[in-house]
């Protein structure tokens, strides 16, 4: 299911993004966003202990890093 984000974004499958403080606040939402609709997102966080959180936003883990 697209959103209005994704469309006005113009995110589709196979897209690629780059999330910068993913731990927290918007950036949270980001992970997510493209992951639903297919694309790969690779996310970044400034503490170690942060990446599992992170990783578990995306469907499977998938595309986070």
């Amino acid at each position: 299911m697209r959103t209005r984000l994704m469309i006005l974004a113009g995110i589709r499958a196979g897209d690629r993004g780059l999330i910068s403080g993913a731990a927290v606040g918007v950036g949270t939402a980001m992970v997510e966003v493209p992951a639903v609709c297919g694309a790969y997102t690779v996310a970044g966080v400034r503490q170690p202990g942060l990446h599992d959180r992170v990783k578990a936003l995306a469907p499977d883990g998938r595309g986070t890093s």
